[in-house]
């Protein structure tokens, strides 16, 4: 496993990248906080684009046809992890209030 830390300087540009390499590959979001079980859509959609504002937060916008877009909103990111394991990608995105999203992609087929 490949284990990348992306600098929150470069999160506008890293997502940028990232977004324009993995559009289109099925993806799932898992959040979890400290104080509860967590939160997860098991359904994967294609990734549609992933970007961050002035602020920090991160928006994570997953294709849900014939009706747009589903979105997540990660509010305050502080630390960005990159897992790469067998075509999978992982990003790990932890918030200043102690929660973590994990965003999950493949290419379709895999």
């Amino acid at each position: 496993m490949n284990v990348e830390h992306v600098p929150i300087a470069e999160l506008p540009s890293f997502l940028e990248r990232f977004s324009r390499g993995h559009r289109g590959w099925l993806t799932k979001v898992e959040r979890t906080a400290p104080t509860d079980r967590g939160e997860v859509d098991g359904c994967e959609r294609p990734l549609g684009g992933i970007v961050s504002d002035p602020d920090r937060d991160v928006l994570v916008f997953l294709e849900e046809r014939p009706h747009g877009s589903l979105r997540y909103r990660i509010e305050n990111a502080a630390e960005l992890r990159r897992e790469t394991a067998d075509g999978v990608v992982r990003l790990e995105i932890d918030s200043a209030d102690g929660s973590t999203t994990v965003v999950e992609c493949h290419p379709a087929g895999h």
